[in-house]
């Protein structure tokens, strides 16, 4: 299974836009998200500090798109690493799963 993740996405602290969209996907095409329960796990690189999220599935849930909001004190500045544990039933997979990770940037409030 592998992540549309962003390459980068960039987030002000403190801010609550932009949201982050995803698309999952398996073998190049986006899974079925209809009986699904996502979670997108994030690890700040430097802090160790884990966030994790619930993202809304986009309708129609067949495409794979997730989007993700953030509150005020999810995010502290600085990188962290993320990716998404999907589960179905008792089927429990995590995206992207070819060792890479979408990649959050958080810069700091003047």
């Amino acid at each position: 299974m592998s992540c549309g993740c962003l390459s980068e996405f960039y987030i002000s602290e403190g801010a609550t836009l932009p949201v982050l969209r995803d698309t999952l996907t398996q073998g190049g095409e986006p899974i079925d998200l209809t009986a699904a329960t996502v979670s997108l796990v994030a690890k700040h690189r430097d802090l160790g500090v884990r966030v994790t999220k619930t993202p809304s599935v986009v309708s129609p849930a067949t495409d794979g798109n997730v989007d993700t909001t953030f509150a005020t004190t999810d995010l502290q500045p600085g990188t962290y690493d993320y990716q998404y544990v999907v589960t179905v039933g008792a089927t429990v997979v995590v995206v992207p799963d070819d060792g890479s990770y979408g990649t959050i940037v958080v810069t700091a409030r003047l």
